[in-house]
């Protein structure tokens, strides 16, 4: 069972017929298009894509930065996981099309911190 909270913001990306991609926020049932963020990182000239199969990494990585500096808005942050991020969820989209919500991304990023914690933990040899 998945706890889904009464308000939150979902990302949908859709691709169309032609071979275009559309990627929308739902937010307090107000739609609009997600922001490219070219002000923080210059990745690609090409729009956003997830699909690994017909696009280069740089369009889901920005992809991955937009996502996250619109959830999380936090650009510390989101500098250290968008490459991540791109690699682990934005290239599992399925190429049709893909939602995900905030939550869920919230919920990868506290996993990330507890993976760098434990790494940390075990590099320094001091394990509880």
């Amino acid at each position: 069972m998945t706890f889904v909270p009464n308000t939150y913001t979902l990302y949908t990306g859709t691709r169309l017929p032609d071979g275009r991609t559309s990627v929308v926020v739902l937010e307090g049932g107000v739609e609009s298009r997600l922001i490219e963020r070219e002000d923080i990182a210059k990745l690609s000239n090409e729009p956003f894509d997830w699909c690994p199969q017909t696009s280069k990494y740089s369009t889901r990585a920005k992809l991955a930065l937009a996502i996250l500096l619109d959830c999380l808005r936090d650009e510390n942050l989101v500098i250290r996981l968008f490459q991540n991020f791109a690699w682990q969820v934005v290239e599992t989209f399925p190429r049709k099309g893909w939602s995900i919500a905030d939550f869920e991304i919230r919920r990868w990023v506290i996993l990330q911190d507890l993976i760098d914690a434990r790494r940390a933990t075990l590099d320094t040899g001091e394990i509880d």
